[in-house]
């Protein structure tokens, strides 16, 4: 039976204390991106599912983990990302602030 379901599991990558890093361990980011791709191999070739990194957006995530995070997609082209990215003005304006940079432009570095 195919009823269309299908699903993307995506893995937090987070690196300061949040409701969600609880819910989901206290790992360095380095670790929480291992477990990651090694859910990604696991499932690579299922049907239905699909796993994808999940940094939570440029406000919670360092740059070292973004750079980590472009070196796994290299590794593995197949793999996905998903981010909170220029939701709000004020997330875009608080990231000029802290960076000099736009979010999107941060993350094409």
């Amino acid at each position: 039976m195919n009823d269309g379901l299908t699903d993307l599991c995506g893995l937090c990558d987070l690196l300061k204390a949040t409701p969600i890093i609880s819910a989901i361990g206290d790992e360095p980011p380095e670790i929480a991106i291992e477990k990651g791709v090694q859910l990604f191999e696991q499932y690579k070739d299922h049907p239905r599912i699909g796993v994808a990194l999940g940094p939570h957006a440029p406000y919670t995530v360092s740059d070292a983990s973004f750079e980590l995070i472009a070196q796994k997609l290299q590794e593995h082209p197949k793999l996905r990302v998903h981010t909170h990215l220029h939701e709000t003005e004020t997330e875009v304006t608080n990231g000029v602030s802290a960076t000099g940079v736009r979010p999107f432009d941060r993350l094409k570095k």
